[in-house]
This record gives structure tokens, sequence and C-alpha cells, in this order.
């Protein structure tokens, strides 16, 4: 697996590339983190010359590893790992607190084919159904933290807010983008892959912002009568 630094930076004037860029909104008691990938994601893809919807594919694995391992407070990896009944049999990433990344995916070449041909070659539809599992490995002298969640044929993106709504019960969202760009100059046409991603995480300290329990009226308007129901007899 190739593996590259991405360091972890302060706010700048100008936009830098392979970089994480920890945030936080006082006022709206929001926190997050912004990923920028772009060399560094180049060489990984590149390096194993993987078709493009496989890198594409494993651009949104690292961009999503890197943005969940480098909240990491202390030293040691934070892999994340899928496996599924789709064309992509595996996808391995391990990042190395507090900025080492290394990746690698397994695929059937055939059924990549014809997936293509059909035009069934969207990140859920290659991954298929299986189970995606985030290890937090502490060093030797402490046990592994592990968590999974179910692949059902969707994003990555999805299998995320799924694990954070299960696992955290933080109201959490995760946007993941990697593109192939193309530029044309003297020695022909140069491509190079770039990626951006961002987690957004809502928790409050004032009371007031917590929301509570459904109870009823639940979140009906002040004043609304509730309908009647009747008494349960079992």
């Amino acid at each position: 697996m190739t593996e590259r630094a991405i360091p972890v930076r302060t706010p700048a004037d100008s936009a830098v590339d392979d970089c994480i860029l920890p945030f936080a909104v006082e006022s709206l008691d929001l926190r997050g983190r912004v990923v920028r990938l772009g060399p560094a994601l180049d060489d990984i893809l590149n390096g194993h010359n993987y078709p493009p919807p496989i890198a594409k594919l494993l651009g949104e694995a690292i961009t999503l590893t890197i943005l969940l391992g480098s909240s990491l407070k202390f030293e040691g990896r934070f892999i994340l790992q899928t496996q599924g009944d789709g064309p992509v049999r595996m996808l391995v990433i391990d990042f190395i607190s507090p900025s080492q990344i290394r990746a690698c995916a397994r695929f059937d070449q055939a059924r990549l084919d014809d997936a293509i041909v059909q035009q069934r070659a969207s990140p859920g539809e290659l991954l298929g159904r299986g189970h995606l599992a985030m290890t937090i490995d502490q060093g030797p002298d402490m046990s592994r933290y592990q968590g999974l969640v179910a692949l059902r044929g969707g994003s990555l993106e999805e299998a995320a807010h799924e694990y954070f709504l299960r696992s955290e019960q933080i109201p959490t969202r995760v946007r993941l983008a990697v593109a192939e760009e193309i530029s044309v100059g003297t020695a022909g046409p140069r491509h190079r892959w770039r990626a951006g991603g961002m987690l957004l995480q809502f928790l409050p300290h004032k009371p007031e912002r917590i929301r509570g329990p459904d109870l009823d009226p639940g979140d009906a308007p002040e004043g609304t009568v509730p309908p009647p129901m009747a008494e349960d007899t079992a």
C-alpha cells in the first residue's frame, strides 16, 4: 500500500492541498473537519493504476478515513475496511496518527467490466451488500475498539451516517467528493485525482438547544389537541 502524510493545518488566506482543517462554530454548537486532497491522493491512486470507478470509490474511502482518523487524540491507528458481495470485494484504508495514510482495493475485474457496461458502477453498486468496519488501535498495550455497520448497496456517506446514528447518537453529516481533473498542455493531456470531504457534528452545550424526547403530543404546535386513542386492553 502506498503511504502519504496529510498534515493538520491552521486556517490560511489561500487554499492548500493535502490538509486537514478542524473548525468550530460556537454560536451554533457545531464542530467539524474539512479535508482537501491533491497530490497525496493522486500518488496513492495512480500508484496502483486502478480503473477510474475503483479509484473514485477508494478516494471516497480515503477521504472518509482521514476525516474520522484525524480526530484521534492519541497516537494510534484508525482502520476502515469494507467487505461486500459487489465487484469490489474489499477496501482497506489505514490512517496512522497524526498524518500517515495508506490504502488499497481488491476487486473482480470481470465483474467490474460487466458493471461498467450495464452502467451499474456507482459506489454503492460496486460495494454491494456486506459490512463496513472501523477499528481504533491504540497500541499493543490497549484493547482495540471496532464498530460495524451494514452495507446495503448505499454509499459510504450513508454508511457513515448510520454508524454515528447507532453508535454515538450524535447528529452528524458527512459529505465526500472525488473527481479526476484533466488538463491539456504542451506535453499532452494530464490527469490527476482530487478529493474533498467535510464532517459536521451538532454538540449542543446549552440545555435549551438539546432536543428532548418526542412525548405526547410530540412536535405538534402548542395548543394542539391530541387525537383520541383506544385503550390497549392486551
